[in-house]
C-alpha cells in the first residue's frame, strides 16, 4: 500500500554504484548479485547487521555495514539504510538509554563527585574520572540494546515475510477455487 503523495528518494542502482571512480577498487566485492537481491534471508541479514551497526558504532556507520554485509552476504542496501535508525535526534535518547540499561546490569557508582575549582585542572580529572565510570554501563548496554533490536529485527522481518507469501497464497488459491466455482456453474447451466 502506497500513501499518496509520499516520495521516496531514489536509491542509486547497483551499476550506477559501480561506475562511480570511489568504488572501483570495490566492485568486485560490491557487484555480487546476492548483496543487491530481495529475498527473506538477505533482506532480514541486512536488517540485523544494519540495526546493529547503526545503534554500536556512533560514526561512519554505512560504511562498516557495507562491510559486514558483504561478509555476511546479506543485502546491502537494507543494511546501509538500517544504520540510520540513530541519527542526531535519535543518538542522545539512545546513548541515555544504554547507559540505564547498563547500569542496571552493572551497578555503577551513582555519587556524582564534587568539583573542586581550587585545584587548576581539577574538574577534567572529575570529568575524566566520570567518563570512566560511565563508559562500561553504556558500552554493556549499547551491546544489549543493538543485540535485542537485531535480533528482533530478523525475526520480525522472517516471520513478516512468511506471512505476507502465506496471504498471498491463500487469495491465490481463492482466486482459482472461484474462477473453478464460476467455470463448473457455467456449464451445467
Amino acid at each position: 500500500m502506497a500513501w499518496p503523495g509520499l516520495r521516496l528518494p531514489k536509491l542509486p542502482t547497483r551499476d550506477a554504484l559501480l561506475t562511480q571512480a570511489w568504488s572501483r577498487p570495490f566492485a568486485r566485492y560490491l557487484g555480487a548479485p546476492v548483496l543487491w537481491r530481495w529475498n527473506r534471508r538477505g533482506v532480514a541479514r541486512g536488517l540485523a547487521l544494519g540495526l546493529f551497526v547503526g545503534i554500536m558504532i556512533p560514526l561512519v556507520q554505512s560504511p562498516f555495514a557495507a562491510l559486514l554485509s558483504v561478509i555476511a552476504r546479506a543485502n546491502l542496501p537494507v543494511a546501509v539504510v538500517a544504520t540510520f535508525i540513530t541519527n542526531p535526534f535519535t543518538t542522545p535518547l539512545v546513548l541515555y538509554s544504554a547507559y540505564r540499561l547498563g547500569s542496571l546490569v552493572i551497578v555503577a557508582e551513582r555519587a556524582n563527585p564534587l568539583v573542586d575549582m581550587s585545584q587548576p585542572m581539577a574538574w577534567l580529572e572529575t570529568a575524566l574520572n566520570w567518563l570512566a565510570t560511565a563508559s562500561l554501563p553504556t558500552a554493556l548496554g549499547l551491546l544489549t540494546m543493538a543485540t535485542i533490536t537485531s535480533v528482533a529485527g530478523y525475526f520480525a522481518v522472517q516471520l513478516g515475510w512468511r506471512w505476507r507469501v502465506g496471504r498471498r497464497w491463500a487469495r491465490r488459491a481463492q482466486a482459482r477455487r472461484n474462477t473453478a466455482l464460476a467455470a463448473g456453474q457455467g456449464v451445467s447451466a
